[in-house]
């Protein structure tokens, strides 16, 4: 049987880097994609140390711009015949304000909504004939089943951008997208699950003010460490044993849970025909 293959998006720190390790520990090759190449290298050398025989490897992305995203993509699939797990995590906090990539997308939007979108979709053919003889599992980490966003005028946050929208729309935007994908022609042997991870202690904070900085690492005294956090997911969600297929949203702990009362057709077709725009636009098709 052939060995597995994972790809861990923002698997360089905090909980991507905890379920890179994981999957290694399972004896499954791992590439990661992310922007400190140094801190790949130091994982790459960790996953060696638990799985000798793997493969494993390291490729630099800058994942708020899609035609880098697109670049990598294809890289990707060009040296790698099968995808079996699809984790995305790759984030950021900060106070700022809105700000655009040199794409016109707004930041916190292309990293945690659009950039996760676009990744599915240049990989999907391998997705999907990975899926024809293999339990395939695509993982968004954010916020699953907490946020909606209503401001269907203004779904790329133009004209009402808050911290709050911005986070209300990126966990809101991939739940319903997690919920389009898992219903496209060809990806009825995929499951598509969206998770909300709880309280981690990781540096996710860093890009914080000084005072909320403080109280975010005070904080994390309290919080499960990521590898308590890929352990639990691991074994409810990426494990054969459990999920399989389909559409999910998942707790802290990877088992599933329900949708917010917004989770409608009617904002799910919205949401994803203009998800499809917004990339096809950025990317000149």
């Amino acid at each position: 049987m052939a060995t597995k293959q994972a790809l861990c998006v923002g698997g360089t720190s905090g909980i991507g880097r905890a379920l890179a390790i994981k999957l290694a520990s399972q004896k499954i090759n791992v590439s990661i994609m992310g922007r400190s190449e140094q801190a790949g290298k130091e994982i790459i050398e960790e996953m060696q140390k638990l799985n000798p025989q793997g493969k494993f490897e390291m490729i630099s992305v800058d994942a708020t711009l899609m035609k880098d995203i697109e670049r990598v993509c294809e890289e990707y699939k060009k040296n790698h015949d099968r995808l079996d797990y699809c984790v995305l995590t790759q984030g950021i906090a900060n106070m700022g304000a809105r700000t655009e990539t040199k794409e016109g997308l707004e930041f916190k939007l292309a990293l945690h909504y659009y950039g996760r979108m676009l990744f599915i979709r240049q990989l999907q053919d391998l997705l999907r004939s990975t899926s024809k003889n293999s339990n395939v599992k695509v993982l968004s980490v954010l916020s699953a089943g907490i946020h909606s966003y209503t401001h269907m005028d203004d779904l790329d946050l133009k004209q009402n951008y808050t911290l709050k929208n911005a986070a209300d729309a990126s966990g809101f935007y991939n739940d319903l997208a997690m919920d389009s994908l898992s219903r496209d022609e060809g990806n009825e042997n995929i499951a598509f699950m969206h998770q909300y991870p709880g309280f981690i202690a990781t540096q996710w904070g860093r890009e914080l003010w000084a005072p909320l900085r403080w109280a975010w690492n005070v904080g994390t005294m309290l919080a499960r460490s990521p590898e308590q956090y890929a352990e639990y997911t691991f074994n409810a969600a990426l494990s054969e044993e459990k999920i399989r297929k389909g559409f999910y949203l998942l707790d802290q702990y990877g088992e599933p849970k329900g949708v917010t009362k917004n989770h409608t057709e009617n904002y799910r077709e919205i949401v994803w025909k203009h998800t499809l725009e917004v990339l096809n636009k950025v990317l000149g098709k």
